[in-house]
């Protein structure tokens, strides 16, 4: 587990230091303490989203799904967690199927054309491409500790202000 400070602006706030960072985590992380910041205490903190996750995968070309039957296709997003929210689009009009999308393993977003329109139906070559929105969660916004919930994981980076000193 390391986190990486990349510091970005140093400056002063109301008499106190002011500092920005980008973040960058790899391994599992649900500490960043002031000492990490090279400060003694934190008194105020802000965390900027960091940017989505996506995935794209080939084109893709469906064997025709019969009425109740269905197919997935697997994309690979890395940073993908089983436990995120998955958005989703195909290429084309979906002909009234339905088409879902979860993480169906860590970095893997499966996505689900399933067919109950009454009639088999023969899609074109599709594309898929899965949006996974990640925000950095945190719960102790002042004093020696910023406690991450959930952790940090490989991969994330995120900015962070910190006031203190």
């Amino acid at each position: 587990m390391a986190l990486t400070f990349t510091e970005k602006f140093r400056g002063e706030f109301a008499g106190e230091k002011m500092k920005s960072f980008e973040v960058t985590c790899d391994g599992s992380v649900t500490t960043i303490t002031a000492g990490d910041l090279d400060m003694s205490y934190i008194k105020a903190v802000s965390v900027a989203q960091k940017a989505d996750i996506t995935g794209v995968c080939s084109s893709y070309d469906p064997a025709s799904i019969d009425d109740g039957n269905e197919q997935n296709k697997d994309i690979t997003v890395t940073g993908a967690l089983l436990v995120d929210f998955v958005e989703g689009s195909i290429t084309l009009d979906a002909a009234d199927l339905e088409v879902s999308y979860d993480v169906s393993a860590a970095d893997t977003i499966t996505y689900n054309i399933f067919n109950r329109t009454g009639a088999g139906i023969d899609l074109a070559a599709i594309v898929g491409k899965a949006i996974v929105p990640k925000d950095v969660g945190f719960s102790t916004r002042s004093g020696a500790y910023i406690v991450f919930a959930p952790p940090l994981t490989s991969a994330d980076v995120f900015m962070i202000t910190v006031i203190g000193y």
